[in-house]
């Protein structure tokens, strides 16, 4: 009985609540293809996400919404706030939005994203860059231990294409440095906005082993990287 009549007692509150004057907010900017080709990138799709706020009566509803750049790449998305569910009332979603790119013709298999927007403000994102090009990226592998005869190291570093997989094969002594290979046209689609960084992860596995790195980029594109990972 005391529960139910302090839910009550709540329902009640809430209901009584007078609902916010909804107010549409802007996220806008414009999409160019990379640092070194900075050519619009016209009719793109884009995808915003912010997820569900959740309460102990109910939430406020997250976003799923698409639009599309115009002629100069840019892009004006409109959003309203407090569409709530459950018994809730007037309550606000704080949580923050990632906008995906969508496109399966002209930039197949690339998949931008960039985050995290600020919600219930409006936000002016300037130039956005579709990826970051690094021309050529050489991967090492420096090996601190020694990887015994037969035992196959797995050297994974995934991209906008796709992973790069390369296996290493024992033995190799401890203090070898090996250039594992030399990839061309690297592209890295995923910026975080707060950091003005992209994130280029890579991993070396094997059985009852995996050591993940996590390299830091800065936004515009390269000629020349190499990355060296640690084993």
């Amino acid at each position: 009985m005391k529960w139910t009549a302090i839910l009550i007692a709540i329902i009640l509150l809430t209901s009584c609540k007078k609902h916010s004057v909804d107010k549409f907010y802007n996220i806008k900017g414009q999409i160019l293809e990379s640092s070194s080709n900075p050519i619009p990138v016209t009719n793109y799709t884009l995808t915003f996400y912010q997820k569900a706020s959740a309460g102990l009566l109910g939430g406020v509803s997250g976003l799923d919404a698409r639009t599309k750049t115009d002629n100069d790449g840019k892009f004006n998305f409109q959003y309203y706030p407090n569409k709530n569910y459950g018994f809730s009332t007037g309550g606000t979603n704080p949580n923050t939005i990632t906008i995906e790119g969508i496109d399966t013709i002209k930039y197949r298999g690339l998949y931008p994203e960039w985050h995290p927007v600020p919600s219930l403000v409006d936000t002016n994102l300037n130039i956005l860059y579709l990826y970051k090009k690094i021309q050529i990226l050489v991967r090492k592998v420096q090996f601190n231990n020694s990887l015994n005869t037969g035992e196959i190291l797995e050297v994974i570093t995934p991209d906008s294409s796709g992973s790069s997989h390369k296996t290493l094969t024992g033995p190799i002594p401890n203090g070898t440095i090996i250039i594992v290979d030399t990839i061309k046209d690297c592209k890295l689609s995923i910026f975080n906005l707060s950091s003005n960084e992209y994130n280029l992860s890579a991993t070396l596995k094997k059985p009852s082993y995996q050591k993940d790195f996590s390299i830091i980029l800065t936004k515009g594109d390269e000629v020349f990287r190499e990355i060296l990972m640690i084993y």
